[in-house]
């Protein structure tokens, strides 16, 4: 640790509350990271489903209607919404107290969303190979992962309102 560290740890000891504080501004640096990072994979496969829907609708027949409404639509949305939601935990955590066994469930929800992010977009990456060679495209498969990110999203809320009353 440099000297200007130790300094500014020597100096946060006398300061009351510096500590919580500091917390909360990680938590919240942390949930904007894990916002991006989820969005940016979401994109990344939202652009190969693109890719893949083309090629599949060309060689295949699938019903583009079909994809565009119950995987496309829904992932634009999802992604919206975790690009509108970068004030991380504001609000919630400017409570003076945090329970515990709340910020233990967003996390664990967090975790369980970055988890299903992360199978979304191999599966997307998984349809593009399958497409490409000469297999039908899981539009139920795909649409059922997105729902599943939805319901996590939620879940999320319900946590963060329940946590904020």
């Amino acid at each position: 640790m440099s000297r200007l560290k130790e300094l500014i740890t020597a100096i946060e000891r006398f300061i009351p509350g510096i500590s919580a504080y500091k917390e909360k501004e990680l938590l919240r640096e942390e949930d904007l990271a894990l916002r991006r990072y989820l969005r940016t994979m979401l994109e990344d496969a939202l652009h190969d489903l693109r890719e893949t829907e083309r090629y599949a609708v060309m060689t295949s027949g699938i019903d583009p209607t079909l994809f565009e409404e119950q995987v496309v639509q829904k992932l634009e949305i999802i992604i919206r919404e975790l690009e509108s939601a970068e004030a991380g935990y504001a609000g919630w955590l400017d409570q003076i107290n945090i329970e515990e066994d709340v910020l233990e469930a967003v996390l664990e929800n967090d975790n369980a969303l970055a988890e299903k992010v992360t199978a979304f977009r191999e599966a997307a990456k998984q349809a593009y190979s399958d497409v490409m060679g000469g297999k039908p495209l899981d539009i139920a498969g795909l649409s059922s992962m997105v729902r599943e990110i939805e319901g996590l999203l939620e879940r999320r809320k319900t946590i963060l309102r329940k946590g904020g009353d």
